[in-house]
């Protein structure tokens, strides 16, 4: 029916109350929490340029979380808690375990997933992604309330001889299964005295409906059309184009078919396939023999294109840096007036910067309150107390041209000694504080000089009554 009739329709039989029935699913259609995980296989191919169609392009995946997770954690970093004991062991155990902690991290950048586990002893394990599993509270699947390693070990020199290990992990025990290829399952159980879960998530670009982490150039590789495959393809046609202008190809001219198939006729070979027999003919060049022809014979070469293939690499390479956010400067490529390049791109690659911090503040705090929870158990003077993070300050101004203008403000008397470190390059938390104790020690200094120019002077007075009495003694005598 014509809709445009239906006012018409409607005024003719008046409104009617009509009945709608609807059908709603009790139960939602797909999960609240997705449960996709990346194949880590897969990405620790593809950045080793060992995926097919990647071979060359996904080189660029490695340098993509190198950058990015020295950027973001390439120094140790520090944390604050009001108990100074608290704090010094803190700081002190993640500056030994910083090389781990980073690996750990710029794994999470490429794969997607990773795990640090801090063992009893206060050292770390790292575990790949694909030999860990979560576990859920049995009365609430949306919560996990723990984590099941399994890992398989073979014997070194024994072939069929293997060991398989599974630990579970939870806040309240730790439940180890060791199965070898014969023989009985043996199973022990450690309570966890700290009741945090001592395993360590680190999920890269996770969204707030994902279990699980993605790889930071996730979408430069979704499909055989994404930005890397289809840079991979120009390299190998480039590299292939290249190998054949190198490499001339001979050929022949005739003036008609006749000289065709005399040319065949003389110097053409024909070979029968066994399995289907089908013939074809083919003719043997040697370009060190002379051959005698009924044509034109010379050596053609394909046109020049590399001008071509630069710009359209250079093209999918911009893409490249738009999408992973990071400055061309950063990556190591060389950039016209590099000088002002960098100092234009910078302050946009520190907000960048301070973003990634953001997402990472999660799992390293929880494994800053894992090791404090475990120093407490172990070493005198140590509480249980939730660190915050020291970030480093990041800025773009030149810290040596800030401190020359504070020195020469201070020393014409323009500023005070509180605004003095206030404008240092350096940030001081409590200004007050720094500047009571300069004063306490400062007076200290003026107290022991005193003293000392007190004892001088009465040194000195000594001395002059000692050779007073001598020169008494020698005019008695």
């Amino acid at each position: 029916m014509n809709p445009k009739k239906w006012p018409v329709i409607r005024e003719l039989i008046g409104r009617v109350r009509s009945l709608i029935i609807t059908t709603r699913q009790r139960w939602a259609y797909r999960a609240t929490k997705d449960l996709t995980r990346p194949d880590s296989a897969f990405w620790d191919k593809a950045r080793r340029g060992l995926a097919v169609g990647l071979e060359i392009s996904g080189l660029l995946l490695k340098p993509l979380a190198s950058k990015t997770s020295q950027w973001v954690m390439g120094k140790p970093l520090q944390f604050k808690q009001s108990n100074p004991r608290n704090q010094e062991a803190l700081n002190e155990w993640w500056a030994e375990n910083h090389s781990e902690i980073l690996f750990g991290y710029e794994e999470g950048v490429a794969l997607g997933n990773y795990y640090l586990v801090v063992n009893g002893d206060l050292s770390i394990t790292a575990v790949q992604d694909d030999v860990v599993d979560p576990i859920v509270d049995e009365q609430d699947y949306s919560k996990i309330i723990g984590w099941k390693i399994t890992q398989r070990f073979q014997h070194p020199t024994e072939i069929g001889r293997y060991m398989v290990e599974i630990n579970e992990y939870t806040d309240t025990e730790r439940v180890r299964r060791v199965q070898f290829e014969k023989g009985p399952e043996q199973i022990e159980r450690f309570p966890n005295l700290i009741g945090i879960c001592p395993v360590i998530h680190i999920a890269n670009n996770r969204a707030s409906n994902d279990v699980y982490g993605q790889p930071e150039g996730a979408a430069l590789v979704t499909n055989n059309k994404s930005l890397l495959h289809r840079y991979g393809e120009i390299v190998d046609a480039g590299l292939d184009g290249n190998i054949k202008q190198g490499r001339a190809t001979p050929t022949i001219e005739f003036k008609d078919a006749q000289s065709v198939k005399q040319f065949m006729d003389m110097y053409g070979k024909t070979e029968v396939d066994p399995e289907t027999g089908e013939r074809s003919t083919y003719v043997e060049f040697d370009a060190d023999k002379l051959m005698a022809v009924a044509g034109k014979f010379t050596y053609q070469s394909p046109a020049a294109f590399a001008e071509e293939t630069e710009k359209l690499l250079g093209i999918l390479y911009w893409l490249f840096l738009e999408h992973v956010e990071i400055p061309e400067f950063v990556m190591g490529t060389a950039i016209a007036s590099s000088k002002a390049s960098a100092e234009i791109q910078m302050p946009v690659f520190i907000r960048w910067i301070e973003k990634k911090r953001g997402q990472v503040s999660g799992w390293v705090l929880q494994l800053a309150e894992v090791v404090n929870a475990l120093q407490a158990l172990t070493m005198s003077g140590v509480t249980r107390e939730k660190p915050s993070i020291v970030w480093d300050e990041l800025t773009s101004e030149d810290g040596a041209l800030t401190q020359k203008y504070v020195e020469w403000a201070y020393s014409e008397g323009l500023i005070d000694k509180k605004t003095a470190l206030m404008l240092a390059p350096k940030k001081i938390e409590d200004i007050d504080a720094v500047l009571a104790k300069a004063a306490a020690e400062r007076k200290n200094d003026d107290e022991q000089q005193d003293r000392e120019f007190t004892r001088a002077l009465r040194s000195n007075q000594d001395a002059e009554d000692d050779d007073e009495e001598d020169t008494d003694i020698e005019l008695a005598a």
